[in-house]
């Protein structure tokens, strides 16, 4: 996570959009994977307005069908959409939001 955090703060405060759409993109493949889809597919719109995201994260086609699969096609529409309506910035913010509600349950488990 802390990684995340700081990988994402280096390309958005230097501009290198592509690789940041491809942190954004690998951070929804996580959040899949860690079963906060909603989520994923948010940061999945918004990792996507950029063509490097598809194009560097292998996995995002395969993220991609099990949400809808698992969202369904209209849940997975509004949020994808939600996503993909956000600039960097917000983008930004909504990941480093995500992360940190990430460490808060971690710390709360432990």
């Amino acid at each position: 996570l802390d990684s995340f955090d700081q990988v994402i703060d280096a390309f958005h405060t230097t501009g290198n959009t592509a690789n940041l759409a491809a942190t954004l993109a690998y951070l929804a493949v996580f959040l899949d994977r860690t079963g906060r889809l909603g989520q994923a597919a948010i940061l999945h719109g918004a990792a996507t307005r950029h063509p490097a995201a598809l194009s560097l994260v292998s996995d995002l086609t395969s993220v991609e069908e099990h949400l809808r699969d698992a969202l369904g096609d209209d849940t997975w529409g509004s949020r994808t959409n939600e996503g993909a309506a956000m600039e960097a910035g917000d983008a930004v913010e909504y990941a480093h939001a995500e992360i940190r509600r990430m460490r808060d349950e971690l710390s709360a488990s432990s």
